[in-house]
């Protein structure tokens, strides 16, 4: 009668059509499932308190104060608070040593890239050793064009060549704005036009067509050289550019004269008579 009077029940007609003998089973279940926790909550307590467990024979265990439900969870939330801060403090070390070591090792690959080692010999992917002799032989290539030394500067055509990387004025190749001017090659690039025919012949006859493994081994070799090899590159890599800003100029020029003269052509374009009525 005290659940159906209840406002709480007012709408939970199964709960209310249930009989009393089966409220009551269930009352008992809930009440043994309470007093249960109340048991580990006191073990809990005293175990926290260093009290005997167990009661002696003959003597029952002395009485204890258990703390409120809405204490226990307070105490639970402050733990699981302080855990979390604590696994977060550990995070967040291991992140800051992580980035360390990050930074170290980026600081000591620019250092290698700065000033590789000084190993003689490195080998390459086809098992074939090669040395830093061979690459400083590479640099000695001929130019793309005829080399000239010249002691004044000032007497430099720059529309018909300009300085190499060894200091010697280099001519431009000839270029007439037909086409659109090749675009320039970097210093890998120029590394590989004057290299890799020495690179081929050192492989099998079959392995020569193998174009991966070429510029792997192409690739290799670049990054084995030191810094100062580089520089040669590098050198020929600016003397491309102002070749290809030459040629650009020249190509441009021609579209223009091309131009010109295709529109003079269309206004003198003979104009038809008018026919006799």
């Amino acid at each position: 009668m005290a659940i159906r009077r209840s406002s709480q029940f007012r709408f939970d007609y199964f709960f209310r059509s249930l009989p009393v003998e089966v409220i009551g089973r269930r009352c008992e279940i809930l009440m043994k499932a309470a007093l249960k926790e109340v048991e580990i909550i006191e073990k809990k307590v005293r175990e926290d308190m260093g009290l005997p467990i167990e009661a002696e024979k003959g003597i029952g265990l002395p009485p204890v104060t258990l703390p409120k439900f809405k204490d226990i969870q307070k105490n639970n939330r402050a733990i699981k608070m302080a855990k979390r801060e604590n696994e977060k403090k550990d995070l967040e070390t291991k992140v800051e040593n992580l980035e360390h070591q990050i930074e170290e090792i980026q600081n000591r690959l620019k250092q290698l890239s700065k000033d590789p080692d000084s190993q003689k010999e490195n080998v390459s992917r086809n098992g074939e050793s090669f040395t830093k002799q061979d690459a400083s032989h590479a640099i000695s290539a001929s130019p793309p064009a005829a080399a000239v030394k010249k002691e004044d500067e000032s007497t430099f055509d720059a529309t018909k060549g300009a300085i190499g990387p060894e200091g010697e004025y280099v001519e431009f190749p000839n270029y007439d704005g037909s086409e659109p001017p090749k675009e320039p090659r970097k210093a890998f690039a120029q590394f590989c036009q004057r290299t890799r025919k020495s690179v081929k012949s050192s492989l099998k006859p079959e392995e020569r067509k193998n174009k991966e493994k070429v510029n792997g081994i192409l690739r290799e070799k670049f990054t084995a050289l030191l810094d100062e090899e580089r520089q040669v590159y590098r050198g020929w890599a600016a003397w491309d550019k102002l070749r290809h800003a030459r040629d650009l100029k020249i190509y441009e020029n021609a579209q223009t004269l091309t131009s010109k003269k295709r529109n003079a052509s269309d206004a003198l374009a003979s104009v038809p008579k008018k026919k006799k009525l």
